[in-house]
């Protein structure tokens, strides 16, 4: 009987025992805030949404599910949300507040700086997630930009999201104070305007700069407590799908993967059409990111900047037949200096756990590129956006002076701001001494990600960084180079290019002293067309100057042996231009600065050592010149001494030659010093005692070495 009672409460009892449904994760969507937002992208989001509502509905019978998430991403790939088109935030600010809470939770991720109209949708957002790196920027420069109606929304934006509208005041005017109210009640905003509010803590100064961090933003009660830096982080915490990244991106349209450019060796102007072409094979597959893989360093400011300007030109769309990419560029393990320029230049850049940036040992062997590099770092530092000019100014100094200090300071109400030591102002609190005086400034991965915000955070090798960006290494499409981009790398090696030099200026000498043999001339002209080839192909600044010039200077050349005596002003301005125009052509531009004449003297001075490597081959060939097998069936001799030669080659035996010494003639070409001359009525190959004889002159054989035939003038 007990056994059966025991059964019978069991059995009522079990549902009740059992576990409870799961709740299964939230559904999503992800919008990828584009450079440009559009009207018609606000309206496609807002299909999304009612689509995505309707689904849960229809679930809700089967499945207990929580709210759509709809996630804002206003900086994808970590680029600055910078939105000039106020009706297009208007009409996305509106679409988001006008959302029911109980079917939706709109959240705002800001990863990098948003700023203009883009801080009204992310006031529109009912929470806010801020990564380290992430900042709301100024809406406008001037607070008379926008009348006081629009003034007045983003005020009531922030008022209906229960954020203080004194924020939103504060990044419209920065001449606002934001002051904390004392005698504030729980759960009353308590901050207020300091212009108007007496009294009261201060919290952010007026004309400091108005940037708020998540750091400041969590003190103004603005966004969720903790950071997070990635998007795979951000839908752990929301329990959504980890491809829902993959599946969703602004318009709707799904991601393609990466398509991944490889920058390697030595950053030059000579990579820049390789650069171009790369751009454009990329551009065709339609990725949703291009990473430019920077396992580099420099060997010119120049060339970096050829390379960084196009890289900016990409992403702007000012390049022909080439739509507005994502760039995200990627410091390497092996990535030194330059490699900074094209990385800022990209937008975005992740690095590598030992990737360890300094200028150190460029500087020392580019002394004269220091204020180059200055100039150019600060102008990519602030045209894209990393910091202002003053903290742009602090920082390129810091890594170029070892005498400059760094420091990470706060002023009072402020972010915290890079200064030099000599700019710290009263009031300003030092948190950090990132460069002291007399070191090299070094930038490790760690600095790159923080305090500096340069980079994004983690990315610990390049696949890794895939992962955490939800992008398969599979879907990765490496542009590999093409067996022509090759060839053209192996042939414009510096070594390659001076061996080909010597071998072309030699056989060019040979050409002219001993005319009509033909293969040297034709191996000279094969030589200096792979040098412009190779070097044209590398750089793309190879123009027609570099060609005419070389050109030239062998017409010059060619004019003082042929046509007028001595060797004097002509010849020795041909073989300038010959150096110019390849100087030219393996510099990669016309010099513009006394530091680039001279890196051109740098690059033209190893060409010195050619010539003398071409006067020592010649001389060698000249001097063993019978006993090369193909060559002696090339020279030409009287016909009377060759037709009693009994072999059948152009050598004959020493008793002929020696039967004309003493013998007298008539020159029948210029002797330079080689030459013909008449003797005995047979045409015979002579050379002059070393001076210059007209043609017509009367000789005399003087000495016979060989098949040598000396002459003198009568």
């Amino acid at each position: 009987m007990a056994i059966r009672l025991w059964f019978l409460i069991g059995f009522i009892a079990a549902p009740f025992c059992l576990p409870a449904p799961t709740c299964q994760a939230s559904d999503g969507l992800v919008f990828s805030m584009p450079a440009n937002l559009e009207a018609e992208e606000v309206k496609r989001l807002s299909g999304k949404i009612t689509e995505g509502v309707l689904g849960l509905k229809r679930d809700a019978a089967v499945n207990q599910r929580e709210r759509l998430v709809v996630v804002v991403d206003f900086n994808p790939e970590g680029l600055p949300c910078r939105q000039a088109d106020w009706e297009a935030c208007l009409k996305l600010s509106r679409v988001l507040l006008s959302l029911d809470p109980s079917d939706v939770l709109t959240v705002g991720h800001i990863r990098g700086e948003v700023s203009r109209f883009a801080v009204l949708p992310a006031f529109s957002c009912e929470e806010l997630v801020f990564s380290r790196q992430g900042f709301l920027g100024a809406v406008s420069d001037t607070a008379d930009e926008l009348d006081a109606n629009d003034r007045a929304r983003f005020e009531e934006t922030a008022r209906r999201r229960s954020r203080p509208p004194v924020i939103a005041r504060r990044l419209i005017d920065k001449g606002t104070v934001v002051v904390r109210d004392p005698a504030a009640k729980a759960g009353e905003d308590p901050f207020r305007d300091g212009r108007v509010f007496a009294g009261g803590e201060k919290v952010i100064e007026a004309d400091i700069a108005g940037a708020i961090d998540q750091e400041m933003a969590l003190k103004l009660g603005l966004c969720v407590p903790e950071p997070i830096d990635t998007a795979e982080a951000l839908l752990a915490r929301y329990h959504l799908p980890r491809d829902l990244v993959q599946r969703t991106s602004h318009g709707g349209e799904s991601l393609l993967g990466a398509a991944q450019i490889q920058l390697l060796g030595q950053l030059s102007g000579g990579l820049a059409e390789k650069l171009s072409r790369d751009l454009r094979r990329a551009e065709a597959m339609r990725p949703g990111l291009v990473v430019v893989n920077l396992e580099a360093h420099g060997v010119d400011v120049a060339g970096a900047i050829d390379l960084a300007n196009l890289l900016v030109r990409s992403r702007s769309g000012d390049i022909d037949d080439i739509k507005p990419l994502k760039l995200v560029g990627y410091l390497g393990p092996q990535a030194r200096d330059l490699a900074l320029l094209p990385a800022l230049a990209c937008g975005q850049i992740a690095a590598h756990d030992k990737v360890d940036i300094s200028f150190e040992d460029f500087l020392s062997q580019n002394a004269d590129q220091r204020e180059s590099l200055v100039t150019h770092l600060k102008s990519l530092l602030v045209e894209q956006r990393w910091f202002d000019a003053a903290q742009a100014d602090a920082l390129s100094r810091a890594l170029t002076d070892p005498q400059s200090e760094l420091l990470l300071a706060r002023p009072p109400g402020g972010m915290p701001r890079l200064v030099s030591g000599e700019g710290l102002e009263r009031g300003w609190k030092a948190d950090r001494i990132l460069k002291p005086k007399g070191t090299w400034l070094r930038l490790p991965a760690s600095l790159l990600r923080d305090p500096l915000r340069l980079a994004s955070p983690g990315g610990a090798t390049l696949e890794i960084w895939y992962a955490e960006q939800g992008i398969p290494v599979g879907e990765v499409r490496v542009l590999s180079n093409s067996g022509i981009d090759e060839l053209a790398y192996f042939l414009g090696h510096r070594g390659t290019t001076m061996f080909l030099v010597t071998i072309g200026l030699a056989c060019l000498m040979i050409e002219i002293l001993k005319p009509g043999l033909a293969f040297p001339g034709i191996i000279s002209a094969v030589c200096f067309v792979l040098v412009f080839w190779a070097n044209s192909r590398i750089s793309g600044q190879v123009d027609w100057l570099a060609i005419l010039l070389f050109i030239l200077g062998i017409l010059l050349l060619l004019v003082e042996i042929f046509l007028i005596p001595g060797f004097g002003v002509v010849g020795l301005s041909g073989l300038a231009l010959m150096a110019g125009g390849l100087g030219l052509a393996v510099y990669g531009h016309w010099p513009q600065t006394g530091g680039e004449w001279i890196g051109f003297g740098r690059v033209l001075a190893p060409f010195g050592f050619c010539l003398l490597g071409a006067i020592g081959l010649v001389a060698a060939f000249m001097r063993n010149l019978r006993h090369i097998p193909f060559a002696k069936h090339l020279l030409l001799h009287g016909n009377k001494l060759a037709e009693d030669d009994s072999d059948g080659s152009a050598i004959v035996n020493q008793d002929l030659y020696l039967a004309l010494l003493g013998k007298q003639g008539q020159t029948t070409t210029p002797l330079r010093p080689a030459g013909k001359a008449l003797i005995d009525g047979d045409p015979v190959d002579v050379v002059s005692d070393g001076r210059y004889v007209e043609v017509g002159t009367p000789v005399v054989v003087i000495q016979v070495e060989g098949n040598r035939v000396v002459v003198r003038a009568v």
